[in-house]
């Protein structure tokens, strides 16, 4: 033992000995650490990790901040080895590569805080101008939280090698992204984006997320660096509060049956019940009613919604302030505080199934206002409610506040037994008849027929009549719209007062057709002798109606409850479609409807209130004939290399006589060069098979780009077909595509698509639009190149990394270029053509390309 111990103790002094010599011989392994320790702090060395602690996990710091925007934390260093690692450390550097390697990160989507719909993305850049030595094998980490991150994703190409693999560590995400070998002359980037969960993600939450570059064992390299900020915002949504008068469009209206008056200005104290409706709409919405909801992408989505409605007050007889009635009986759920108000809570664990801002449309409020003043005389008296909505939203921030709204919502009681409102008839398409050259026959006056129970009593009769239609039109068809519960008998009317009964509408039964056959065979001779030629539309006749309107009434045994009711549309028809003068002669076309019912009172009896009427009228005028052409990008997520774009081409041309017709009919859209096409299709499944052909021509009049040519065929005057259909183009983001942040007005990668036939020339007579273009693209038309044609330009994003890129290209004559070998005979003639494309943000100074010919 003495003699191991004499014998170490030798050898750490030979050791010694041998280390004084090499820090003589090579006294710039020493310098190097100290310089490397002044490097400025955006100047990270290449490190070695201390111990086996340096690969722990990085813990990554969210910064809630609803109420407003905090200034987000850095991800705090997660041991004190790896912050020793990031000042230079001597004993952490690799022994492997000397040097230093610089990474920044930028945010390509602005510091602006976005909405959970829109994706932030960032990116990372590497310069490896301070390196002495290749480094291989290195990767970039991303961590985020994941508790608020829906996906994540970064883009391969430039010094990225790979898409990346992303995990959960934890409560964090990472994005592991693999990097080419990276040289002094190394200088790249590449993007990712993050997508938070819609409204699940707090109003104001900020993330940093945690970047380092590391070798393969883990080793830090650059970074970690937390110098890039994506905030989150989120809307307040704007509570509605509702009497049932108004929940529907149809009857915007505030008078409310309050129940029986014994004469003079109050009611008596058989109050009939009020009910009130609670939703909400995004800020800035108005008349907006329960029926036209939309959930709203803005503002956050809530878990739990309390309801705290105030009662309201008002004067009794002898001038007494009393409270509305509150019945528990009839308000199940609700809990009387005992302090003039009342609560309800809704609640709803499931996010996807709307929030609790879904289920409380369905939640009901009755109140009743027994011996209430309602009028001064003719004037009637206004009240009003309160309500306040406290709302916990899905995944609250830990400093995010709950949502507080109110609302009042003022009404007027009446003592009418039939309110205003049960009865109406709309004159629909503006008012408006729109004759049509040539189609006249096909011309419609669009009126609606509706019907509300407004009163308090069921309604066991109902007879509502259309018989004073204007001398020139015929009844033709009867059609039910929205929801019908209870079945309707309907009767045409003869000029005589005569009834026949036609058929019965129900849930099943939702149209009547051709309701006067007489009048319309009649027209329908004329229309074939004008259109075979056999004569002339000035020596068409008019036709005689057999019916002077319809009937509508409700089949024995049926009731209209309170609150139910029904909408019908009625249309009516030209009897002289070809007699121009005396459609438009006298342009209003008046028509009256009347409504008879009977309510069934409390026992038994019938009560008949007077007759209602309702009157509505059209103006004739000629139509004014437009097209346009609307095109979109559909889908182009994140603008990455090979990723899907889809592109929507719809031409409208709801507003054109169907007597026009379409010769040689064609979509031709003009690909941007960075998308590779992939296929074009009728987007809905009712349209299959009008596309006739698809032709594809590459480097289309000289462009550069792709042109896809839709065939639709010859489309025939009158024809159920109509070129109005939507149309997909796919394709695939190419190696050649310009990133969005480099594009300019005139470089860039924008999708042009057009329409053309014979008539389309680029519009037919009398026909106008608002979506003509410049032909930029020198399409013809019938042997003609028009100045310009219908069309629509739609954007795509590109998100490929910023690089300098010199791509060479080859054919024999007669081909387009590509990258492809070719095969050729002695003394065949073929081309190179040499692109080099600038990708990144600074322009070229000087540049210098070699091309080196083969022996």
């Amino acid at each position: 033992m003495k003699l191991t111990s004499q014998f170490m103790r030798k050898f750490y002094q030979l050791m010694a000995v041998v280390l004084l010599v090499l820090g003589a011989l090579f006294p710039t392994v020493v310098t190097y650490a100290q310089e490397v320790s002044t490097e400025d702090s955006t100047t990270t060395p290449i490190v070695a990790p201390a111990n086996s602690e340096e690969s722990k996990v990085e813990e990554v710091t969210p910064t809630p901040a609803p109420d407003k925007q905090e200034p987000a934390v850095p991800a705090q260093e997660e041991s004190s080895q790896e912050s020793s690692s990031e000042s230079g450390s001597t004993k952490l550097r690799s022994a492997e590569v000397n040097g230093v390697l610089k990474m920044t990160l930028n945010n390509n989507t602005g510091t602006d805080a976005k909405y959970t719909t829109s994706s932030h993305v960032g990116e990372v850049s590497v310069d490896g101008s301070g390196l002495n030595d290749t480094l291989e094998g290195a990767f970039v980490e991303i961590r985020v939280p994941a508790k608020y991150v829906e996906t994540m994703a970064a883009t391969a190409g430039g010094i990225a090698k790979e898409a990346g693999v992303l995990t959960q560590d934890g409560e964090n995400y990472v994005l592991k992204v693999a990097l080419n070998n990276i040289e002094r002359t190394t200088s790249g980037s590449f993007p990712f984006s993050i997508k938070f969960k819609d409204r699940l993600t707090p109003d104001g939450y900020s993330v940093q997320p945690r970047v380092a570059v590391r070798q393969a064992d883990n080793r830090v390299v650059a970074g970690p660096s937390s110098d890039l900020t994506f905030n989150v915002k989120a809307d307040t949504p704007q509570l509605q509060k509702l009497v049932k008068a108004n929940t529907l469009d149809m009857f915007v209206q505030q008078d409310i049956y309050g129940g029986e008056t014994d004469g003079g200005d109050y009611l008596n104290d058989k109050a009939s019940d009020v009910p009130f409706y609670f939703f909400l709409s995004p800020q800035g919405i108005t008349n907006q009613t329960i029926q036209e909801y939309r959930a709203n992408q803005t503002y956050r989505s809530y878990e739990t919604i309390v309801i705290k409605d105030t009662l309201p007050t008002y004067e009794g007889v002898g001038g007494q302030t009393l409270t509305a009635t509150f019945d528990p009986a009839k308000n199940p759920g609700w809990t009387n505080n005992g302090d003039g108000t009342v609560s309800y809570t809704v609640t709803n664990p499931d996010p996807a199934s709307g929030g609790a801002e879904t289920t409380l449309r369905n939640v009901r409020l009755r109140l009743s206002f027994p011996n209430a003043k309602f009028k001064n005389g003719n004037k009637q008296i206004v009240h009003s409610n309160n309500v306040e909505l406290t709302m916990t939203p899905y995944q609250k921030g830990p400093s995010e506040p709950d949502t507080v709204l109110t609302d009042d919502v003022p009404f007027t009681l009446t003592s009418e037994l039939v309110p205003a409102g049960m009865f109406r008839k709309i004159a629909n398409n503006s008012g408006r008849i729109r004759l049509q050259p040539q189609a006249n026959h096909l011309v419609e006056a669009f009126w609606s027929l509706a019907f509300r129970n407004t009163s308090a009593l069921p309604v066991s009769q109902l007879v509502m009549e259309d018989t004073q239609l204007d001398e020139r039109m015929y009844p033709y068809s009867l059609t039910v719209s929205g929801t019908l519960n209870i079945p309707l008998d309907i009767y045409a009317v003869a000029e005589d007062g005569s009834e026949t009964y036609i058929d019965t509408l129900s849930r099943t039964k939702r149209s009547i057709e051709n309701i006067d056959s007489q009048a319309w065979a009649q027209v329908q001779e004329q229309v074939a002798k004008v259109q075979s030629g056999e004569i002339e539309d000035t020596q068409a006749v008019a036709a005689t109606r057999k019916y002077k309107g319809i009937r509508i009434k409700l089949p024995a045994g049926q009731k209209h409850m309170p609150t139910t009711g029904f909408a019908l549309q009625y249309r009516t028809r030209l009897l002289d479609p070809y007699n121009t003068k005396a459609l438009t002669e006298n342009k209003f076309y008046n028509n009256v409807a009347t409504l008879d019912i009977a309510l069934e009172t409390e026992d038994g009896s019938e009560v008949k209130p007077k007759q209602l009427s309702a009157n509505a009228r059209m103006m004739a005028d000629t139509l004014e004939e437009t097209v346009q052409f609307n095109k979109t990008t559909k889908v182009n997520q994140t603008g990455t290399l090979g990723e899907q774009v889809v592109y929507r081409l719809v031409f409208s041309n709801f507003v054109v006589s169907p007597a026009r017709a379409y010769r040689n009919a064609k979509f031709i859209d003009i690909l941007p060069q960075g998308v590779t096409f992939k296929s074009a299709t009728e987007e809905l499944a009712a349209d299959k098979g009008k596309i006739k052909n698809v032709e594809v021509v590459e480097n289309y009049n000289g462009s550069g780009r792709t042109a896809v040519i839709i065939d639709l065929g010859t489309i025939p005057a009158f024809s159920d077909v109509k070129p109005n259909f939507p149309i997909l183009v796919e394709g695939t983001i190419n190696e050649g595509a310009i990133p969005t942040k480099i594009q300019t007005p005139t470089n860039n990668e924008d999708n042009h698509a057009y329409f053309i036939s014979d008539e389309y020339d680029p519009l037919p007579d009398g026909v106008k639009s608002t979506t003509l273009v410049d032909n930029k693209f020198n399409i013809q038309v019938d042997g003609k190149t028009p100045a310009q044609l219908v069309g629509a330009t739609s954007q795509t994003t590109v998100n490929l990394p910023s690089e300098i890129a010199s791509t060479k290209y080859i054919r024999k004559a007669g081909e387009s270029f590509h990258t492809n070998p070719v095969l050729t005979d002695y003394d065949e003639a073929f081309d190179y053509r040499l692109q080099t494309r600038n990708f990144s943000v600074l322009p070229m100074k000087h540049f210098v390309l070699y091309d080196r010919l083969p022996y």
